[in-house]
């Protein structure tokens, strides 16, 4: 884990005081090509995530949700740590996602990834960086995803603004009428870092976590 670190901790504080990034970066892209898995990494992922192995320990059982992920951060961290990126690591947070998957993948399958700084952009929160990937097997399209990370903008603002308040987060039940509610627990924030390889340390370290102006460790 430390060591996949390295090139966060060396972009932190490259980017300490960066306050814009650099839009040159626009269509920058890098591809991969990954699989087939073993049922071990399959088994960690799971435990990880407080799921049910049965469902998936087949050889023909499709693999967990956002499984594929794991393959996808290292590839992000080569984005948001690029030298010419000039983004400031400390003030980023995942702000958004989408995804279409076209059908059930399976941990035997052999994938190749593209994914492509698509824009950045000025938003109320900060910049916001869209990064567009897509993912194929066999020369079929098998899945596409856009992920927004915002470089958030702190302000004083009169009265002030507290830590509740700061990171409160919408209630979109009340606009769905729908909840979702997903098993967590105490150091899975750890656990799941390990297995997805999204090795931020504001997921392991309440340090770094706290500089950045978090409560402590955080779940992805």
């Amino acid at each position: 884990m430390l060591i996949n670190n390295i090139s966060v901790f060396r972009s932190i504080f490259r980017n300490i005081n960066a306050r814009a990034m650099n839009r040159g970066m626009i269509g920058y892209t890098i591809k991969k090509d990954f699989g087939p898995f073993g049922l071990n990494e399959i088994h960690d992922y799971v435990d990880a995530t407080c799921d049910d192995f049965e469902k998936y320990a087949g050889h023909d059982s499709p693999a967990p949700p956002f499984f594929f992920s794991k393959e996808l951060y290292p590839l992000f961290r080569e984005i948001i740590t690029h030298r010419d990126l000039n983004l400031n690591l400390l003030r980023m947070v995942h702000g958004q996602q989408s995804l279409k998957s076209y059908g059930a993948v399976s941990h035997e399958d052999h994938f190749s990834i593209k994914m492509t700084i698509a824009d950045i952009t000025d938003t109320a929160a900060g910049e916001l960086l869209l990064v567009k990937t897509e993912g194929s097997s066999h020369g079929k399209l098998i899945l596409e995803a856009e992920t927004g990370f915002v470089v958030r903008v702190f302000e004083k603002r009169e009265g002030g603004i507290s830590k509740k308040e700061r990171y409160a987060l919408p209630d979109y039940s009340e606009e769905t009428g729908v909840k979702f509610l997903i098993k967590t627990e105490r150091g899975q924030e750890k656990k799941y870092a390990k297995v997805s390889n999204d090795s931020n340390p504001i997921h392991t370290s309440t340090f770094f976590a706290k500089a950045a102006g978090l409560p402590g460790r955080i779940l992805h």
